[in-house]
């Protein structure tokens, strides 16, 4: 897939046609696939796709159209493909499969033991000194047969055949005959025996599960094309049993975790049936609700019994239920509150501090002569003052 700042492109999925009309004009982009139900998508995406900001995936190679980039990409991964040799794909198989190393380990490990075997049908270059030029050819060959070694310290030799698309003077004359030579003087193509081209290779041909540890797994149809055959290691073995006995230890668990929760949830559901007739079982409020909705606690409604004020301070004071319309003198509580509320906000207001009882004794100022005035007063200062509070 074409890259974009770096990372893949994912394609548009394909809108429903069968909820469009009949007879319905849809736009579709030729190297792509992709199908637009409006124009206005299918000219930006097009014109997106003709701007040289793309690059190919395997070549590295920038500033390419959409289209550029595809090809490149498809001509360079049958190349990798043609030239990559099977024995190498099999090798590398068979040491991934089941391995629990990291993918780059097992790339250098069998190209550390593929770079001095040779193949037959494998395609190399070498060299070969021809009558009447001074300096010597390089010819594309193939390995026709690989000469076994008597000992271990000989040289290993192959017998190469020159491939007829060679067109260099001279070639015809030694082109149907077999030549021996030394397999360290043979050059293989740098591109396809790389590291890069085996790990691209590594990568598209194996599977490993998302959990630390997880060995290679060999596409099943490689591993039935190549004819891998072989049984799971003993390590492996152990590793998966860890695996699982880890997972039911955690299964486990997590079953007694919903256990005790379950057992935590029946205890409260039972504590608030238990309160007792007149009470309301609990119900989950839904909110946004009205305030009267919201559930009350019984505890939390049910007042407890308060000691009276104290009513001895000189004045009037009645005990009773604020509200009350039968009180005949200044409620207990509307006297507290326009206290501490002259005291809290004293100094914005510019008052001198001072205690309850300065307070009741300026409310108590005496009217000689005026008894009624005397007892109603203080009430009417105490209410007047309690408006604004």
């Amino acid at each position: 897939m074409p890259l974009l700042r770096r990372r893949p492109w994912q394609l548009q999925s394909t809108p429903d046609l069968s909820q469009l009309p009949p007879n319905t004009e849809v736009y579709q982009i030729r190297f792509t696939g992709e199908i637009f139900t409006t124009y206005d998508e299918y000219f930006n995406r097009w014109n997106q796709y003709r701007r040289r900001i793309w690059a190919c995936e395997c070549t590295g190679r920038t500033s390419l159209t959409y289209e550029e980039a595809l090809k490149s990409e498809r001509v360079a991964r049958s190349k990798e493909d043609d030239s990559m040799h099977e024995e190498w794909k099999k090798k590398i198989l068979t040491l991934a499969h089941y391995g629990t190393s990291r993918a780059d380990h097992v790339v250098e490990y069998a190209w550390n033991i593929l770079k001095d075997i040779p193949n037959l049908n494998e395609r190399i270059h070498t060299e070969f000194n021809l009558p009447g030029h001074t300096v010597p050819l390089t010819f594309e060959c193939e390995v026709c047969e690989i000469v076994p070694k008597v000992d271990e310290a000989e040289q290993q030799l192959v017998k190469l055949r020159i491939l007829p698309s060679n067109t260099e003077p001279g070639a015809a004359k030694i082109r149907d005959q077999l030549h021996t030579v030394q397999w360290q003087l043979c050059r293989r193509d740098r591109v396809a025996f790389s590291k890069n081209n085996f790990k691209r290779f590594l990568r598209e041909s194996t599977v490993r599960e998302l959990w630390t540890g997880a060995p290679l797994l060999v596409r099943p149809e490689l591993m039935k094309k190549y004819s891998i055959v072989k049984e799971m290691p003993e390590d492996v073995v152990e590793l998966y049993r860890r695996r699982l006995d880890s997972s039911n230890i955690q299964l486990s668990k997590k079953l007694q975790r919903d256990q005790l929760a379950e057992q935590r949830r029946a205890q409260r559901s039972a504590q608030r049936r238990g309160w007792g007739e007149g009470h309301e079982d609990y119900k989950p409020t839904i909110f946004p609700a009205d305030d009267l909705d919201v559930f009350r606690w019984p505890e939390l409604h049910t007042r407890a019994d308060r000691p009276d004020l104290e009513g001895d301070w000189g004045l009037p004071v009645s005990n009773a239920a604020p509200g009350n319309s039968q009180v005949s003198g200044i409620d207990a509580g509307s006297l507290v509150v326009v206290w501490n509320f002259l005291v809290v906000f004293g100094v914005p207001l510019k008052l001198y501090p001072f205690t309850l009882d300065d307070f009741v004794a300026a409310l108590n100022c005496p009217h000689p002569g005026n008894e009624l005035l005397a007892e109603r007063m203080p009430r009417r200062n105490c209410q007047l003052l309690l408006r604004p509070v």
